[in-house]
């Protein structure tokens, strides 16, 4: 179950607030979980996905918001959580770098999600997320 502030149609640009799209976010998913179990789908063939960049709306402080709370998200509903990060441009907002630069700052954002709890990862860069989680597994 992927989220988009626009509910319908391509990811387009628009400007939202953190807190918000967060409270959108979980309304959202409650309808949808709900709307699916009612078509007789079962909760264990459900993965949510908060969406991230435009999904979430123009401002990156929402996709920023979204992540710091993504335990939180994944206790409430208590479903598997599926987040890409790889070269969005909330994270070129942070880091100032282009997208064919982002690789180190995705790589971060991806290591917190795996230890926030997040169950799936989408990626780009599948080598460089294994090596640096098999490093940090190493050493915990």
């Amino acid at each position: 179950i992927m989220h988009s502030v626009q509910r319908f149609g391509p990811a387009t640009v628009m400007e939202t607030e953190p807190e918000k799209v967060f409270k959108g976010l979980v309304a959202f998913f409650s309808e949808r979980i709900k709307a699916l179990q009612n078509s007789g789908i079962p909760l264990e063939r459900m993965i949510l996905d908060p969406g991230m960049g435009f999904f979430l709306g123009s401002n990156p402080e929402s996709s920023i918001y979204v992540l710091k709370n993504i335990k939180q998200l994944k206790e409430y509903f208590d479903l598997p959580i599926l987040v890409g990060v790889s070269r969005k441009s909330f994270l070129g907002n942070i880091t100032n770098r282009k997208v064919n630069e982002r690789g180190p700052a995705t790589l971060g954002a991806e290591i917190y999600l795996s230890y926030m709890g997040v169950d799936y990862i989408r990626t780009h860069d599948v080598r460089a997320l294994n090596d640096a989680l098999k490093v940090i597994n190493t050493f915990i």
